[in-house]
């Protein structure tokens, strides 16, 4: 990764490169649908999919109108599970689908959302990871010689 600093007339005043080693998606996972019930997630690494599951395993209990709701949350929550935001907002739908079912055992329910509790909670660690390439940035910046040319009157980030 090559980061560049421009200054106000649009020209470079530092660069630096960053070599950045981690694997951000898993392969893709392509076996033939036997099942056209059971719609299948490409994409996600093992985890992830065992994640899903647990929660589609929770949700065969529920009453057939509910099951098919609650699957099309999960459908789209494997959609787009590489988008924090729109992961986040699909798992809030889920919860609160789950918590106005009147259908569902209180105990079915706690399972359900201790399940999505866990999924919610799982990318903690690349949160982490983010907010410490930024402070690293942030501090680099607020060190850098050139800071009169970045920031114009001296102030840091």
């Amino acid at each position: 990764m090559k980061l560049r600093i421009v200054g106000s007339n649009n020209q470079d005043i530092d660069s630096r490169q960053i070599r950045v080693i981690r694997t951000f998606l898993a392969p893709v996972d392509v076996e033939p649908v036997t099942d056209k019930t059971e719609p299948q997630v490409f994409h996600l690494s093992q985890e992830d999919k065992d994640r899903i599951e647990r929660l589609r395993n929770l949700v065969k209990s529920a009453p057939e109108e509910e099951m098919r709701e609650f699957n099309k949350i999960l459908d789209q929550l494997g959609d787009n599970w590489y988008d924090v935001a729109e992961r986040i907002q699909t798992l809030n739908l889920f919860s609160n689908t789950v918590n106005e079912s009147t259908s569902l055992s209180p105990e079915l329910k706690k399972k359900i959302l201790e399940q999505i509790s866990i999924v919610y909670t799982q990318g903690d660690e690349e949160v982490e990871e983010k907010q410490l390439a930024l402070r690293m940035i942030t501090e680099y910046l607020a060190k850098s010689s050139k800071k009169t040319q970045i920031f114009g009157d001296d102030t840091t980030p």
